[in-house]
């Protein structure tokens, strides 16, 4: 720890911090392993090893402290170091700090109960040991700080409530293995806790049942006072919700509570308790809630600012009531990101969100109508009454675009929308509209398919010859032949150029094995010295073929 390798710079406020982590630590383990050793009149070696050694080992430090018998003096010295340490963790910060704590809740984790309780003890000074323990509480991790409270109860002489040992475990287990807000929350909680109890030990927990019986009543009961009139302090508000969560329990105290914590700025903090509490009685309450927390989603979505897995837990308590601030939220944003998030979002509140998204369509912004048609797509079932031909004629290619996804979903009108977007100016348009006539063309759009074939970029050619091969007939025959043919010149064959299209076009010529005019072209193209067109004019996938 005391080891600079010069790999990180730092400034001398640091270094000297570092430093006196450092010195702490090494001086608490060489105290207990080295002490222990002389105290038993044995070499440190022979009883707990080299104390160098064991001051890289916390196990190796808690196992000298819990196996050495009881010394007043010896006990001083260690509790000398601890307060050291937890007062110096209460307010540090940065890795040497965290390396610090880590060693530290090993060592703790490893020591043997009766051995904490032993130091804890103090010298029966109590105002000690309670600074202690909120120092511990503000200082070192969540597990750390249940297995010291644990310990001191016992020199206090007073036994800590099992409910109130689950609640600090429970809390423990989110101040070290949670982030962000949840930590946070863990952390200043277990500090109230502990603040309270060092104050006031709980009564003996003589019947557990019975205990939480009783706790279980009295949050469910009728108050004497209508708790709608008393304003609670912001830890009491968030007390009673953890203790329903705990419990499992609604009541009007609860009601109460979280009203007023919707009031207040402390929804964001309920709604992460929500989430982790999805089946609980409270989060089945609550469900529905849209006067409550609708205004925390219209706050979120005035600053376009939502976290995703508050936003699923907002809607999930909202439901319907959302649609329609969510629509507005839609129509006015310029946010890529937000954008998509509503649409994602609004395709799980169907229908509502498909009979709103129609009214929106004549709207003169083009990206609010494409927005709309793109919600539309999403829907399982589009509105009985719409019929989005107009927008294939729009002046904007993307609303065109979006017109054309919704129409190919739609039976009653998937013939008109193909041809239209053959028809497009827009490359990509056409793309997805070949690739709709792909799967299955009308006879009537067969002329636009063939016209595609003849000209343009390869790769709509190359589709457009696909979709002819699905459609056996004379249009499309005549269109292969068109692009396979080759002309007679003066002296020679003039053939097409060897091309994807062509080779594609000659494969596709298998399905007219009758056609005296396809005979032709497929004989003159075996003669053809290139032997991949030779292989395209003789191969069929029904595996025969025509003879060389």
């Amino acid at each position: 720890m005391l080891d600079d390798d010069g790999a990180v710079e730092e400034d001398e406020e640091a270094r000297t911090a570092r430093t006196r982590y450092a010195q702490l630590w090494v001086g608490l383990a060489k105290a207990a392993v080295a002490r222990a050793g002389r105290d038993e009149q044995s070499s440190d070696e022979e009883v707990h090893g080299d104390p160098e050694d064991a001051s890289r080992d916390p196990e190796a430090v808690a196992r000298a402290i819990s196996e050495h018998s009881e010394s007043h003096a010896y006990d001083q010295m260690i509790v000398g170091y601890l307060l050291q340490i937890v007062q110096e963790l209460r307010t540090a910060s940065g890795p040497d700090a965290a390396h610090l704590n880590q060693r530290m809740g090993e060592l703790v984790a490893a020591m043997e109960p009766g051995a904490l309780s032993r130091l804890l003890h103090m010298g029966g000074d109590s105002g000690q040991r309670h600074q202690f323990l909120t120092d511990a509480s503000r200082g070192l991790k969540g597990e750390s700080v249940l297995r010291l409270i644990e310990a001191a109860s016992q020199s206090e002489e007073k036994e800590v409530s099992h409910s109130m040992l689950r609640m600090l475990g429970k809390l423990a287990q989110h101040a070290d293995g949670a982030t962000g807000a949840q930590k946070r929350h863990a952390l200043e909680s277990i500090q109230e806790q502990v603040s309270d109890l060092v104050t006031g030990w709980a009564p003996e927990d003589t019947d557990p049942q019975a205990y939480s019986e009783a706790l279980s009543g009295m949050s469910a009961a009728k108050p004497d006072v209508f708790m709608e009139r008393v304003q609670l302090a912001e830890t009491e508000r968030r007390r009673i919700v953890d203790m329903a969560f705990e419990m499992d329990v609604v009541g009007e105290s609860v009601d109460n509570a979280v009203r007023q914590l919707i009031e207040t700025e402390d929804t964001l903090w309920l709604l992460e308790r929500i989430a982790d509490n999805r089946s609980s009685a409270l989060t089945q309450s609550l469900i529905g809630n849209s006067e409550g927390f609708g205004k925390l989603l219209q706050h979120l979505l005035d600053n376009e600012a939502v976290d995703r897995s508050t936003f699923d837990m907002l809607l999930e308590l909202v439901g319907e009531s959302a649609v329609e601030p969510m629509m507005r939220a839609l129509v006015d944003t310029e946010s890529i990101q937000f954008r998509r998030l509503l649409m994602d979002r609004l395709v799980t509140l169907q229908p509502d969100a498909g009979a709103l998204a129609t009214r929106h369509l004549d709207d003169p912004r083009w990206y609010v109508t494409r927005n709309m048609l793109r919600l539309l797509s999403g829907l399982d079932i589009a509105p009985e009454d719409f019929m989005p031909d107009a927008y294939l004629r729009h002046e904007d290619h993307r609303v065109r675009y979006e017109a054309l996804r919704l129409w190919t979903r739609l039976d009653r009108g998937r013939e008109k929308a193909i041809i239209h977007g053959l028809d497009d100016v827009e490359e990509k348009t056409v793309r997805f509209a070949l690739n709709a006539a792909l799967v299955d063309c009308p006879r009537a759009a067969l002329p636009f398919v063939a016209s595609l074939a003849f000209s343009g970029p390869t790769d709509i050619r190359l589709l457009a010859v696909h979709v002819l091969e699905t459609v056996v007939g004379q249009t499309a025959c005549s269109a292969l032949l068109k692009i396979t043919r080759s002309k007679r010149g003066l002296f020679r064959w003039k053939h097409p150029p060897k091309d994807p299209v062509y080779l594609a076009a000659l494969r596709a010529l298998h399905s007219y094995p009758d056609d005296h005019h396809v005979r032709s072209v497929l004989d003159l193209a075996l003669r053809r010295p290139d032997p991949e067109i030779a292989v395209a004019a003789r191969q069929r996938s029904d595996g025969g073929g025509w003879g060389g």
